[in-house]
Parts: C-alpha cells; sequence; structure tokens
C-alpha cells in the first residue's frame, strides 16, 4: 500500500485558503503604527490553517506530513495541539521572520511532547534569507527535533540540494518507515 503524504502550504497560498489575503504592505503598516493589527491578522490565519489541517488529518489520516515555510509552523501548531503525532518533515518552517516581517510575526515557541518532537525531523538552509537560520538551530536543539542543515540553501531550498525532489522523497520515505502505524488522531 503506496504511504499518504500530507502537504502543507506556504504563506501566501495558506494565507488565501484561511480567510482571505494578507497582502498588505508590512512596512506602511508599521509606518502607520497598524502593527497590532496585523499581529492579530496573522494570529487569526494561524488558527484558521490549523483548524483547516485539523479537519484534512482527520479525514485524510496521512501516515507523513510536509511543511513548507508557513506550511511548517502550522504542522508545529498541529503537533503542539495534539492534532498530529506521526512523522512529519519540516521544510524551514517559519518559526519566526526577518527584517519589517518580524514586527508582524505571531511571536512562537511550541510546547512539543518528547515523543512527538523526536519524530520531527526539520531540513533547514544555511543562508535562508526569511527565517533566521540561528533561530531555527535553537529551536531544534531545545526541543529535541532533528535537524538537517542544507549547505548553500536559502529559504526555498532551491538549488541546494541536487535532485530536491528525488531528496525530499527520500526523507519522507525514511520517515514514513521509521513511523509506527496510525499516526493521526481519530
Amino acid at each position: 500500500m503506496a504511504a499518504c503524504l500530507a502537504y502543507v502550504f506556504s504563506f501566501g497560498a495558506a494565507a488565501r485558503y484561511a480567510g482571505g489575503s494578507i497582502g498588505l504592505s508590512v512596512a506602511g503598516l508599521a509606518s502607520a503604527g497598524l502593527v497590532p493589527f496585523l499581529q492579530w491578522r496573522m494570529r487569526v490565519a494561524m488558527r484558521r490553517c490549523v483548524a483547516l489541517m485539523e479537519v484534512a488529518l482527520r479525514r485524510e489520516k496521512p501516515d507523513v506530513i510536509v511543511g513548507s515555510s508557513w506550511g511548517g509552523a502550522v504542522a508545529l501548531k498541529c503537533i503542539e495541539q495534539g492534532y498530529w503525532a506521526g512523522p512529519a518533515v519540516l521544510l524551514a518552517p517559519a518559526i519566526s521572520a526577518r527584517g519589517v516581517w518580524n514586527l508582524a510575526w505571531p511571536s512562537f515557541e511550541p510546547e512539543l511532547p518528547a515523543a512527538a518532537a523526536a519524530r520531527v525531523l526539520v531540513v533547514q538552509g544555511d543562508r535562508d534569507d526569511t527565517v533566521p537560520f540561528e533561530r531555527v538551530v535553537d529551536l531544534c536543539r531545545r526541543k529535541g527535533l532533528r535537524l538537517e542543515v542544507v549547505e548553500g540553501g536559502d529559504h526555498r531550498l532551491v538549488g541546494a540540494m541536487l535532485g530536491p525532489t528525488e531528496r525530499l522523497a527520500q526523507l519522507v520515505r525514511d520517515e514514513y518507515q521509521s513511523s509506527a502505524p496510525s499516526p493521526s488522531i481519530s
């Protein structure tokens, strides 16, 4: 039987599906003193994305989840809230942001059960221009998450992994094969 994969997508698409565009100028909002509004909007988008993911996890019962950027943060929230206990591969999870986006990004310090944390693999480029590399390394160390550093990798990990689809497929296969049956909630 083939493995079922749940892919949690990036911020732009997720925000549109979870309640409208957040395509507002962060710099403009910051200079207008509207950062609290944008912070609230981002928290709402995160809650909605997590709620959508909870429903998808219950319905589809995947064997492994892959979260990229914002999707990695959503996957971490799903693990934290007990909606997912199976293997997860997180690609440059957006646990914080650089530059002006950092003003609006939700503060994120997941509380993960040790057993669940052990099933999380984070793949992070050391030249990520969106999510601070040091923050991801620190989070992985403190929470017991496994980390694979992609030398020269940016936020999208483009060009840094030779044969990126093959490498990603191998990472997912490895996580799936090391997992116990029925990782999702009932």
